[in-house]
């Protein structure tokens, strides 16, 4: 799989990056941003790609797949949610505990949400469901996941420069 990665960024370069993280973000199920991110990371420590071109064009990415979500579930509403629970695998206890905690915290929650694998995806349905203002989630998705993307590619190029 790495490699099947590794020549697909070698052929589409950061425009591949973006379609895949995208993507991602809004759920399409492909290799998840964290392995995207975390090679890419190791091609940066290589000097193959730019850091600053990859964490931009990955935030960017990001923010608009979480956007695309974000809108498919404020359009939907509660008829998608039976779906996504079966698509995504999400337990009616994880899909609680999200809602929970974006009731509780807003935002704050969506922030949070983007750094914890297995919560990225739950963490934007409430705001969905509940009407969020968009305003409001673009910017809470945006910090999450550029804070995200920064952890992830740091990681890579530091794995790749201590191991490789």
């Amino acid at each position: 799989m790495d490699q099947i990665i590794l020549d697909f960024f070698s052929e589409w370069g950061y425009l591949g990056i973006f379609i895949i993280i995208m993507l991602d973000n809004a759920n399409i199920p492909l290799p998840p941003t964290e392995v995207i991110l975390s090679l890419a990371g190791g091609l940066i420590a290589k000097d193959i790609l730019n850091f600053w071109a990859v964490y931009i064009s990955a935030t960017i990415a990001g923010v608009i797949g979480c956007l695309l979500f974000y809108l498919f579930i404020l359009h939907t509403q509660d008829y998608s949610i039976p779906f996504l629970q079966k698509w995504l695998r999400i337990s009616d206890d994880k899909l609680d505990a999200s809602t929970k905690a974006f009731t509780k915290y807003g935002g704050i929650a969506i922030v949070f949400g983007r750094l914890i694998p297995g919560m990225r995806t739950i963490s934007l349905i409430p705001a969905g469901l509940f009407s969020y203002p968009l305003g409001k989630f673009l910017f809470f998705t945006t910090v999450g996941t550029a804070i995200w993307n920064a952890i992830l590619l740091v990681f890579g190029n530091v794995f790749t420069n201590l191991f490789l």
